[in-house]
């Protein structure tokens, strides 16, 4: 997930290795809870993408407020209500 989370975010250098990976780890937890299922498909990555993204681009320690994409939204509503199985080997 780090290497498809750097090319989205164009990202080349190994700097920001430790702080994506961590971002990433957060995204997965903070889509898990919003939803309320594990997936693994495109539809669930690009949430952790978009996620990743904001927080990446948006760290200041203090400073301007930035709201959540749109996107985000869109994406958590189709994860939340167009499922209803969570995509883990052996279960349906």
């Amino acid at each position: 997930m780090l290497d498809d989370v750097k090319s989205y975010l164009k990202v080349e250098w190994e700097d920001e290795d430790v702080l994506l990976s961590s971002l990433i780890t957060a995204a997965d937890q903070y889509v898990q809870n919003a939803v309320g299922v594990i997936a693994n498909d495109e539809l669930y990555k690009l949430a952790i993408k978009f996620l990743v993204a904001h927080w990446f681009e948006n760290r200041e320690v203090v400073g301007k407020v930035n709201n959540m994409p749109h996107a985000l939204d869109a994406v958590l509503t189709q994860l939340q209500y167009c499922r209803g199985v969570v995509d883990e080997p052996g279960q349906t």
